[in-house]
């Protein structure tokens, strides 16, 4: 749900994917403990997307980059992979890192920013301008929310911050009146079944413009995945199949645009977390 939202997008969008892409992912995975879903690692990439070209440049890019994952797999060009410099990998995701962080200033101040720009220095500049909005109480939630998250652990190792965190922030809120937004205020009740299968109206002519953007998602979701995977197998000792996992997550990304939800990829910590 979060990374929906962080996305531009909405809570269901974010679920719809982790249910989809995750079952496909798993069924398909060349991993037994990968788990797939929405990835941080596209917040940004996809807002842009998003912001620029609307819903069906979104569902658009997923399908081209599902199909480009899946000529990877066929021809095995999965284990070029390997051969990127380790400072690229590292530099593109600090910068995710601190893309993120910046975009979540917004929320965790309760500012009225209503279109954030994607670029680092005009997105603070244009929180600095609207710092007259701040709402306490949204920050000192969000500040007491991630002090649970940091402290649990410590307390508690059995026990995900996360969780805690989610509970007493949403018992805070509801029970003392908060002044704070909600998922039901901004986004009003989030459907209880099952997505109906759409096929997304496609528009031509945005294919040669999202040509390049595609590649550098499958390039993405080809990194996050086969890492994720790598850190299974150091877990548990297995051995990965890349060439069966990139054909898996060909297959999620074409199939997640026919119900609304966002690109996906194998993800380190929800793999951790199903091997323990």
């Amino acid at each position: 749900m979060a990374l929906g939202i962080a996305s531009g997008g909405t809570p269901q969008a974010g679920i719809y994917a982790a249910i989809v892409g995750g079952f496909l992912v798993s069924m398909l995975s060349g991993s037994k403990f990968q788990i797939s879903g929405p990835s941080g690692a596209f917040v940004v990439f996809v807002a842009s997307i998003a912001e620029r070209y609307g819903s069906s440049g979104l569902q658009l890019i997923t399908l081209m980059a599902g199909a480009i994952l899946l000529f990877m797999g066929i021809t095995n060009l999965g284990n070029s992979i390997k051969f990127l410099p380790r400072c690229i990998i590292v530099g593109l995701a600090n910068g995710i890192a601190v893309l993120i962080g910046a975009k979540a200033i917004n929320d965790v101040l309760g500012l009225h920013v209503s279109t954030a720009p994607g670029k680092f220095l005009p997105l603070l500049s244009d929180f600095v301008k609207h710092l007259n909005s701040l709402g306490m109480w949204t920050g000192v939630l969000a500040i007491a929310s991630l002090a649970v998250i940091i402290l649990t652990p410590a307390f508690i190792p059995k026990l995900p911050g996360s969780i805690v965190a989610l509970t007493l922030g949403t018992a805070a809120a509801r029970f003392f009146h908060l002044p704070v937004q909600t998922i039901g205020t901004r986004f009003g009740n989030i459907p209880s079944g099952l997505p109906s299968l759409v096929l997304p109206v496609f528009q031509l002519n945005l294919i040669a413009p999202l040509l390049i953007p595609a590649f550098a998602l499958a390039i993405l979701i080809s990194m996050e995945s086969l890492l994720s995977a790598v850190v299974a197998d150091t877990l548990s000792g297995a051995r990965h199949n890349s060439r069966a996992e990139l054909l898996g997550q060909g297959i999620a990304n074409l199939c997640v645009p026919m119900v609304g939800g966002l690109p996906v990829a194998g993800a380190v910590v929800p793999t951790a977390a199903n091997f323990r």
